[in-house]
């Protein structure tokens, strides 16, 4: 099934029919990712009294109690949340419905060959996600050189004006409040003042 989808006036073709799961599977009892000395991820029939959520034993449908800390023991999406004081979650910022992304496939460094912090600290043999080897993954500036060596030409233009009608119409005080003031601090260390 093919779609076809336009974002900002640009057209994309998707293969629906041939989606690539990018997820690392949660198998309760077998290996996985373990970070930060959290243990497995556990499935457990739910109980109480007498009963027992489990056809295996007499149970009319299986019931379980799942217990798992998603950022030590499986794939997750990073939000905004996972970085600041201030809590928020995905589903609540992201707008509904599809929308463009960019996939970075990042190789860790081991935790003590990094000078960045964590908290709780690593343990010498885990591998961090750091920042430089973020910037290093990150494929924009590649894309664009490679784009440019083919003949595309990008038009740099002057951001302010469409940032005043931004700010003037309340859009960046509205995702600020969503966001939170630590999250919206790291956005503007990239992208200078917005509010």
């Amino acid at each position: 099934m093919i779609a076809e989808l336009s974002f900002g006036g640009q057209k994309v073709r998707a293969a629906l029919d041939r989606g690539v799961s990018l997820a690392i599977a949660v198998e309760f009892g077998a290996p996985g990712p373990r970070h930060f000395g959290v243990g497995a991820p556990a499935s457990r029939p739910f109980s109480i009294g007498n009963f027992s959520g489990s056809v295996a034993t007499g149970a009319s449908a299986n019931c379980s109690t799942i217990t798992l800390t998603p950022h030590c023991q499986m794939t997750h999406t990073e939000s905004v949340a996972h970085l600041t004081r201030e809590g928020g979650d995905a589903w609540r910022v992201v707008p509904r419905g599809p929308m463009p992304a960019v996939v970075v496939s990042v190789v860790p460094e081991q935790a003590r060959e990094s000078n960045e912090t964590t908290d709780p600290q690593p343990f010498a043999t885990d591998t961090l996600i750091s920042k430089r080897r973020l910037r290093a993954a990150w494929p924009m500036t590649r894309m664009v050189d490679r784009l440019a060596a083919k003949g595309l030409i990008f038009n740099d233009v002057d951001p302010a004006p469409f940032r005043e009608k931004l700010r003037n119409s309340g859009f960046y005080a509205e995702w600020k409040s969503k966001f939170g003031e630590e999250a919206w601090s790291l956005l503007e260390e990239s992208t200078g003042k917005l509010t």
